[in-house]
């Protein structure tokens, strides 16, 4: 939107809510608006997007999809990681703490203590190879 009001001055007042060296997306041709709400609704809010932004990169609407059922995947695999890990922390931390309360309050001989360590390595070992295997 420009405007030339004198020969020597030029105005431009810009696209309302633009920021500051964001470029407006062309919306994709091929991406109807009943295929864009679909996906809203299947994939959650921002996929519109991002399918949009992969077609324009020169993706099918196949292959768009498809990239964002793959990072639906990899974000639940990792919220499944990060609580199996965070429950797993728990265990061990509570049990090296236990550890070290026997060890310090005198409650018990140093080899039990030394034992129940070596199981808490040993079980966080377990837990740890079977998150990642």
């Amino acid at each position: 939107m420009y405007y030339v009001i004198n020969s020597n001055e030029l105005y431009h007042h810009g696209v309302k809510g633009q920021k500051w060296g964001v470029r407006k997306e062309s919306k994709n041709a091929n991406y109807s608006t009943q295929q864009r709400i679909r996906d809203r609704k299947i994939y959650g809010e921002g996929a519109e997007h991002r399918i949009n932004k992969r077609m324009n990169a020169g993706e099918s609407i196949q292959s768009a999809r498809h990239n964002e059922v793959k990072r639906k995947a990899r974000i639940e695999n990792g919220k499944k990681i990060a609580k199996t890990v965070a429950k797993s922390a728990l265990v061990v931390g509570g049990a090296a703490a236990v550890a070290t309360v026997i060890h310090k309050k005198g409650w018990g001989k140093s080899v039990a203590t030394d034992v129940m360590a070596e199981e808490v390595v040993n079980v966080g070992r377990h837990i740890i190879n079977a998150i990642f295997n």
